[in-house]
């Protein structure tokens, strides 16, 4: 099933091809959520280029400050660019980063793990979104 739907994108224009490739990565869905609007979705994920690009180190500031809303902020904004292009395991990852800052009395450890596992699924969808990797 994967191939054909990566298959599906092979002639569609970047950043389209590389994504659909990407293990926990639901494109089809994030394209029928914009009506099958490819140019919409390539100007999404420009846009959501510059949340993602640069967010580890922006979040590590965040929390060196103590900043425990724009920690949280940045969980959120993370999950929910993750989630509208696609990102599912993205997406997910930064839920659980989100749910481990939201906690009444947020423990430190939860919070690295949670924070740690946005590391992979992150660099993978930005791999495929800065046109310098194409």
């Amino acid at each position: 099933m994967a191939g054909s739907v990566i298959a599906g994108f092979v002639d569609a224009p970047w950043p389209l091809p590389g994504l659909a490739a990407l293990e926990g990565f639901d494109l089809a869905t994030a394209l029928a959520r914009m009506d099958g609007n490819v140019g919409l979705y390539v100007r999404v994920a420009q846009a959501a280029t510059q949340t993602l690009n640069g967010w580890p180190e922006r979040f590590v500031q965040a929390q060196a400050k103590a900043d425990a809303g724009l920690a949280l902020r940045m969980a959120h904004d993370l999950k929910s660019s993750a989630a509208t292009l696609g990102a599912v395991a993205l997406a997910a990852a930064a839920h659980r980063l989100e749910q481990a800052l939201r906690a009444a009395q947020p423990q430190l450890d939860e919070v690295a793990a949670a924070q740690a596992a946005v590391q992979a699924p992150l660099a993978a969808v930005l791999a495929r979104l800065l046109p310098s990797s194409e």
